[in-house]
């Protein structure tokens, strides 16, 4: 058996190291897996000398080791799922108690049976808990999802083990019915116990990192001020997109969004001014999304909105309602001034025999002229047919039109007001 104990003391103690290096990961619950190892690998360590050592360590230290690692997976793990700690009260409830029961059992009355009646109950019981918190409030997300349900089963398979070790000193039944041979329980039931807990925290390790890996992959794919996909992760999921719209012989809106006089927002409110305009935008148009959609960040002050299987009269009423939303929910920065915000927009229906470069084109072409014709306003693009030179003629046209807009805006009184 101390061989055994010697492998899955090495086995977490090398997972130990690891789990103190992922501390600095800002993954919640990390430091406290990492005690939790800690404690486990310590608790083994001493257990392999039962026998030898002194009771009270062998009995009492090892095993109450063990039970704070247990109550500290807990933890981490409720931790990790955003969830508030348990009482503190019953955290030390459950570490101190057990611990007198053991010093009870093994100087007041020495009974072994005692002391495996409560180490055993104690961890399962903590066990089921982890086995619940996870199946309770485990993320959806893939890149955890199989880690999760490995750390599920070996936090399963601890609390199993630990209730037979209880069952059998309960009943006194020292094999199962048909096995002659004892060392069944006495063997090989606390080695599979032991093996378990290696399982388990390599688990944690790899679901640990997993969560690091889908936080990267959505810091690198959304815009880190708007919150909004960034631009080459909206122009990769746009022609994933319209691939599957023309496959499907499906209708997509492309819509180009621009805030209005941005720069004049920036030169009177400075560049912290224009970030909360563009975040309060993004936050105004998502929530008028609503899954129906999705919504990135081109550059500067200009969105991009997908919004796939609906027709062209829905795309129009879409930015209609949209434009009057962002008009009536100005942003009232820290200083008290009030901005109000108008939005232009141009809309490009997908075409069967064009591409996503040249639907976004059309979309272009549309704003521009939205923009020069008062802006505050959306325009829905011709269809294409094909003639992209027309939309490039037309797009040159708007741009000059939109230079001999902006000259006279400068003579209008901007739309922005302190309150």
């Amino acid at each position: 058996m101390s061989f055994l104990f010697a492998i899955s003391a090495m086995a977490i103690a090398i997972m130990f190291p690891v789990l103190l290096s992922l501390r600095t990961s800002g993954v919640a619950g990390v430091s406290r897996f990492s005690l939790a190892c800690g404690l486990a690998a310590a608790s083994i360590c001493i257990a392999m000398f039962d026998g030898l050592a002194p009771r009270w360590l062998s009995g009492i230290v090892s095993v109450g080791l063990m039970i704070g690692a247990s109550l500290m997976t807990l933890s981490g793990f409720r931790q990790f799922f955003g969830r508030p700690d348990p009482d503190i009260r019953i955290m030390l409830a459950a570490a101190v108690l057990p611990v007198l029961g053991l010093a009870f059992f093994s100087y007041g009355v020495d009974m072994p049976a005692g002391r495996g009646l409560i180490s055993g109950a104690t961890i399962a019981l903590i066990f089921v808990l982890i086995a619940a918190t996870i199946l309770a409030h485990g993320p959806k997300d893939k890149n955890i999802s199989t880690y999760m349900i490995v750390c599920f089963g070996a936090a399963c398979g601890i609390a199993l083990f630990h209730m037979l070790r209880v069952f059998i000193l309960v009943t006194g039944v020292e094999t199962l019915p048909g096995f002659a041979d004892p060392r069944l329980w006495t063997i090989a039931l606390p080695a599979v116990r032991i093996l378990f807990l290696p399982l388990f925290f390599l688990s944690i390790i790899l679901m640990v990192q997993g969560r690091m890996i889908a936080v990267l992959r959505h810091t690198v794919a959304h815009d880190d001020l708007t919150g909004v996909l960034s631009r080459p992760a909206f122009m990769a999921r746009l022609q994933r997109t319209f691939e599957a719209t023309m496959r499907f012989n499906r209708p997509m809106a492309f819509l180009l969004l621009d805030l209005d006089r941005f720069k004049q927002i920036n030169d009177r409110y400075g560049h912290a001014g224009g970030d909360a305009a563009l975040k309060h935008f993004a936050d105004v148009v998502g929530k008028h999304l609503d899954g129906h959609g999705y919504m990135g960040r081109l550059g500067g002050e200009e969105f991009g909105i997908v919004l796939p299987g609906v027709s062209d009269a829905e795309a129009v009423q879409f930015a209609e309602t949209l434009c009057a939303i962002v008009r009536m929910a100005p942003i009232v920065t820290q200083q008290g001034a009030t901005i109000w915000l108008t939005v232009s927009t141009g809309i490009a229906m997908a075409e069967q025999n064009g591409t996503a470069a040249e639907t976004m084109i059309r979309a272009d072409t549309a704003l521009y002229e939205a923009k020069a014709g008062g802006r505050d306003c959306h325009v829905l693009a011709d269809r294409a047919h094909g003639d992209i030179a027309a939309s490039t003629r037309a797009l040159n046209a708007a741009a000059a039109q939109m230079r001999i807009a902006d000259a006279e805006a400068q003579l209008a009184p901007a739309q922005i007001t302190v309150g």
